[in-house]
């Protein structure tokens, strides 16, 4: 009895860790914790940390002053005392209020028109860190694409040595089929536009090498297959818009890969590589890191091209590719006691495009050389895709991938027979929802020993 004066913070811990009852802002609906008998205001009661987690939702603490609260739920110790109006502080999950609702001065704080962390009108508050569980497996099936690429950006200028070039190098250093190693840098950042979960900026970074032989001649003169075993470490961050919650990872992949090329030009390419994901975190503004985990991928592409060579001011080369990818992330339960599977994630997407460059040859101490400015356009179209996570009990369902347009421009160098280099700038225009937009810088070094 009596008015409430000062500020007092309340600890309430959640014991049930399945899926709370969708309580919604009733004077009878949720947990009566606090009652004034006299007078009180919003900013004497307040929940540590700001919320309590039940499941995946957020409840918190809902003010309602004596003429909303309900008579029947007053407490009996204050009704034996002769009180008949009361402040009713009650623990609810609120729900988001469809724009241009009225707010309720008598309840302060409940959304309108999009939740804290990006809930839609109708949808029920989630904790903080939902957001970020759903941006960690699309974060990581983008990081997949990424470190896929293309020929190209993998071992730099596709024009082989000669074969009688390739006799003399192995002559020269006693090994046969023209080892070589090639290594390169990149990095990628931009905004993934999501449709069934809030956008988030990525920053991705990776750096790959390899190393493997040539075999000349195996299917008809003039041809060759490519062999090597690639290995990569890379990482990746991402921040949702809405409300700032991150997750993050590094990456470390082991792979081979296989290239036929024919004396015309024509070539086919297959990736395939295993991932493992380490140092998997989350954190949120509210309650800083929340939770780890660690998960396992796998990536594999096709690719084809065929240059062409239009007279002697450039070359064109048609190009098509097809993907595919996974990933898994092991069960955990954050800070707050929710439970969260990550579900399995998978994409298949599809490429076309085209490059066109044109080859300058010059003459050095150290011999003769070429070098190709080059511009490349393609357009990648995601074919099949799904994912779903459950969170508390509750299953919430996100975006795997999406159609882009992407830009490219470079320069291809290579300095004798043996060296050859790869520097290229490429604009992601993603096209919808979902989908990735931003910029990749890439620097490839390959030598043949």
């Amino acid at each position: 009895m009596g008015a409430a004066s000062g500020a007092t913070t309340i600890h309430v811990s959640s014991v049930g860790r399945s899926q709370p009852a969708l309580t919604g802002v009733t004077p009878t609906s949720g947990i009566s914790i606090v009652q004034v008998g006299g007078e009180a205001s919003p900013q004497n009661f307040t929940l540590s940390g700001g919320y309590v987690a039940a499941g995946p939702y957020q409840m918190r603490l809902v003010h309602f002053a004596p003429a909303q609260a309900a008579p029947g739920e007053l407490d009996p110790a204050l009704a034996a005392h002769g009180v008949t109006q009361f402040n009713d502080f009650r623990l609810q999950t609120e729900q988001v209020l469809q724009p241009g609702t009225p707010p309720d001065g008598n309840l302060p704080g409940q959304p309108v028109g999009i939740g804290p962390e990006g809930e839609l009108p109708g949808q029920e508050l989630v904790v903080p860190q939902v957001p970020a569980y759903l941006a960690l497996p699309t974060g990581a099936l983008h990081y997949a694409s990424v470190l896929l690429d293309d020929l190209h950006k993998r071992v730099g200028d596709l024009t082989p040595p000669p074969l009688d070039t390739l006799n003399a190098l192995d002559a020269a250093n006693g090994f046969p089929y023209a080892p070589n190693a090639f290594v390169r840098v990149k990095g990628w950042t931009g905004t993934v536009t999501g449709s069934l979960q809030p956008d988030f900026h990525q920053r991705i970074w990776m750096l790959q090498a390899g190393g493997g032989v040539t075999w000349p001649g195996v299917f008809a003169e003039g041809d060759r297959v490519d062999g090597n075993i690639v290995m990569s470490q890379g990482g990746s961050r991402s921040t949702v818009a809405v409300n700032h919650s991150v997750s993050r990872f590094d990456a470390t992949g082991f792979g081979l890969t296989a290239t036929y090329r024919s004396a015309g030009g024509a070539y086919a390419d297959l990736v395939a590589q295993g991932l493992f994901f380490t140092n998997v975190g989350f954190s949120t503004d509210e309650r800083g890191s929340v939770g780890s985990t660690s998960g396992s991928g796998f990536v594999t592409s096709l690719e084809a091209g065929l240059p062409f060579v239009l007279g002697r001011w450039a070359t064109i080369e048609p190009r098509a590719a097809l993907a595919y990818q996974t990933d898994h992330f092991r069960p955990f339960t954050d800070v707050d006691g929710v439970q969260t599977d990550l579900g399995n994630a998978s994409s298949l997407a599809a490429r076309i495009g085209t490059r066109l460059s044109h080859a300058f040859a010059f003459q050095s101490s150290r011999g003769a050389g070429e070098i190709s400015p080059f511009v490349t356009v393609d357009y990648v179209r995601s074919l099949v895709g799904h994912n779903h996570e459950t969170v508390g009990g509750v299953v919430f369902y996100d975006d795997t991938g999406g159609n882009a347009l992407k830009y490219g421009c470079g320069i291809s160098v290579r300095l004798q027979q043996r060296m050859s280099g790869y520097v290229s700038f490429e604009h992601v225009s993603g096209r919808g929802a979902p989908s990735a937009t931003g910029n990749e810088i890439l620097g490839t070094f390959r030598y043949v020993f």
